[in-house]
């Protein structure tokens, strides 16, 4: 099978060379694999360092640099796939360093499972110096992803941009990743939403624990309470948007979602926040704490799908190519 990486990119040289090292190294011949990195217009050393990478591994690797002028990550993994050529598309982060074995391990799933549709692999938080201890609570926001010890496949898997990889059909046939943060806006579930529609049809995505992506992050920037804040208010944004775009519940979905939220959800967190704080229950009050930002979050958004049609028409679009 030939493979295609695609890796996004954005004013991050000096990750991004430690990223293309790992993809260099792979294990896979290099005849089968290709490649791409789809830079969202960047204004750093990026041109350069990709100039001298295709330089050095001219008639031994097809490395491409592909830059995509519209802001947003949907717009350059999208992209991405349409010049590519790989039976396989593989898609993962700049910030990421790869195992030797990752493209020819998950190209085993789609070995060993013929019917899979989209497979993806473990990923570890690898942290620049040692975080505070409650922020390994929350890695999963950070992408960290384990499924166990084995190998499967299931209709109802949820994988993580990291690691993800796709059959080309099935991508296209699919219309792509759904939108995340188009220019300054969060809007929609990315790779959430694209594993979903996979799950609607019944289609198999696979698993494997033999392989990894490590994910570097850095405690000044991610492993912050801002940080984690900015996250949960970007899943919380996912509800009503699933709720209005993914499943097409309509006004009354958002209408009943709202009212939860303001008289139910907010209030139960608020108060048990209050009750923690009494108790001297740390970790629980900071987990309330940002609960209460995730269910915030979903009402300014849902007012705006309600009341601006522009806006409306504009998560409502089916392709995102």
């Amino acid at each position: 099978m030939k493979a295609s990486v695609t890796i996004p990119t954005f004013n991050r040289s000096a990750l991004l060379k430690n990223c293309l090292d790992s993809l260099i190294a792979q294990d896979y011949p290099y005849e089968n694999l290709e490649i791409i990195i789809s830079d969202n217009n960047s204004t750093d050393n990026t041109p350069a360092l990709m100039k001298e990478y295709i330089d050095k591994y001219s008639g031994k690797l097809k490395i491409v640099h592909h830059v995509e002028k519209r802001r947003g990550l949907v717009y350059v993994r999208n992209s991405g796939a349409k010049i590519s050529s790989g039976d396989i598309l593989f898609f993962g982060d700049d910030d990421g360093v790869y195992d030797s074995n990752w493209v020819s391990e998950i190209i085993k799933v789609y070995a060993e499972y013929p019917d899979v549709k989209a497979v993806g692999s473990k990923i570890v938080i690898d942290w620049d110096k040692e975080p505070e201890s409650w922020i390994r609570n929350y890695e999963h926001l950070l992408g960290k992803l384990d499924y166990g010890t084995k190998t499967f496949a299931s209709d109802n898997l949820q994988i993580n941009g990291g690691s993800y990889s796709i059959r080309r059909e099935t991508l296209f046939e699919l219309g792509g990743f759904n939108p995340e943060q188009v220019g300054e806006l969060y809007i929609g579930d990315g790779e959430t939403g694209l594993c979903k529609r996979m799950h609607k049809k019944g289609y198999l995505v696979g698993w494997t624990p033999f392989t990894s992506m490590h994910h570097i992050q850095f405690v000044e920037k991610n492993g912050t309470r801002k940080d984690i804040i900015r996250r949960h208010r970007n899943n919380g944004i996912c509800i009503p948007y699933n709720l209005f775009v993914s499943d097409r519940l309509g006004y009354l979905a958002l209408i009943k979602n709202s009212l939860s939220v303001l008289f139910k959800n907010i209030p139960v967190v608020v108060l048990k926040r209050f009750k923690n704080q009494v108790k001297g229950s740390s970790d629980r009050v900071l987990q309330l704490y940002f609960e209460y930002y995730f269910y915030k979050a979903q009402l300014p958004y849902t007012f705006r799908i309600l009341f601006n049609k522009e806006f409306r028409n504009y998560i409502l679009k089916t392709n995102w190519f």
